[in-house]
């Protein structure tokens, strides 16, 4: 492999995991809320370096995180007056299309109404999260590490503070968050490697540790939701989810040493997640299953409308990840090399 496999991996069981956790099902979200956007800010931080200068690293992340935000936006905004047609949301076109415009400039990630009615964007405030997060993450390289280490504390606390009062637009808030993922994620290029010299007994016992945290964060979930600044149960939640998203990182690895061939469609979803999470956000935002699902069979019991929005979610976003994935014009939007 020309690129590291397992971390191809733990992104397709992250995206996969973020598309599952928009199905509003508790027993799905207790699991997949514990590390499914952290694993992602981690990662980014693993591979955040100072080689690139602050203006060189600004325009790559502008062109790999800002324009995906930006396409995505405009498609979302257009499809709203055609799916707005077919299928009346009981606005008015010109509502529809104003209420967009207007969560795509605001970039929330979630809908507010207060101090004033916002409507939601929905999942790819992730993109601008990690905008300004890798940003600050960038510039504290420049700084000594006896001030980068509190400055990631106190912009963490203020992003937190300030969301008592109101939420600020284009997601500024979740850069705390996502700067403490990327910072702990930056320094695992240091611990990776020491990690690695451990005994297998060591390995297993850190794991086992790490497992056991993970699975009473699961089992004790209260909430945990880094779109809201909310982190449940504060500190002790936090060390669950980066206790989780290590086992998967581990369990990642795993799978790919032992079964390299069955997990390559992973990998696929993996490397192209960013695409994955765009195509999942017009489905999420637009796509009107509850009513699909009555015009195809009628009334459905829960289970079987679950099965339903299942299936049609990943029936729409794999097929459609591919095809842009291998379309050049595609590939540069998203950031990728062309073919």
């Amino acid at each position: 492999m020309n690129r590291k496999h397992y971390i191809d991996v733990a992104r397709g069981i992250g995206m996969i995991c973020i598309v599952l956790g928009h199905l509003g099902i508790e027993k799905i979200d207790r699991f997949v809320f514990t590390f499914h956007v952290p694993i992602f800010f981690m990662l980014t931080g693993y591979f955040t370096s100072d080689k690139q200068s602050i203006s060189e690293f600004c325009k790559k992340r502008f062109k790999t995180l800002i324009v995906p935000y930006i396409v995505t936006s405009c498609i979302i905004i257009v499809l709203s007056v055609f799916f707005n047609h077919f299928f009346p949301t009981g606005l008015s076109q010109k509502e529809v299309l104003i209420q967009w415009i207007k969560a795509a400039l605001y970039g929330a990630g979630d809908s507010y109404e207060e101090p004033f009615v916002i409507h939601s964007i929905g999942a790819i405030w992730f993109l601008l999260a990690s905008f300004w997060g890798s940003m600050l993450l960038r510039i504290l390289l420049d700084v000594k590490p006896v001030y980068r280490i509190p400055a990631v504390f106190l912009i963490f606390f203020l992003c937190k503070k300030s969301t008592e009062l109101f939420w600020f637009p284009l997601s500024i808030q979740t850069a705390g968050p996502a700067l403490l993922y990327m910072y702990i994620g930056y320094l695992g290029k240091t611990i990776v490697p020491a990690v690695k010299d451990f005994s297998k007994e060591v390995k297993a016992f850190l794991f086992a540790g790490g497992l056991w945290v993970w699975i009473s964060f699961v089992m004790q979930f209260k909430s945990f939701w880094l779109v809201h600044c909310n982190y449940g149960r504060g500190v002790i939640d936090i060390l669950g989810s980066i206790c989780a998203a290590c086992c998967v990182l581990v369990i990642s690895y795993f799978l790919t040493e032992k079964f390299e061939k069955a997990v390559k469609g992973l990998a696929y979803l993996g490397q192209y997640s960013l695409i994955m999470l765009c195509t999942h956000m017009i489905e999420l935002d637009l796509f009107p299953w509850r009513k699909w699902s009555m015009l195809l069979f009628g009334e459905m019991s829960n289970t079987g409308y679950l099965l339903f929005r299942i299936c049609g979610k990943f029936l729409w976003i794999i097929p459609i990840t591919i095809l842009l994935s291998r379309w050049n014009p595609a590939r540069k939007i998203f950031g990728y090399k062309e073919i």
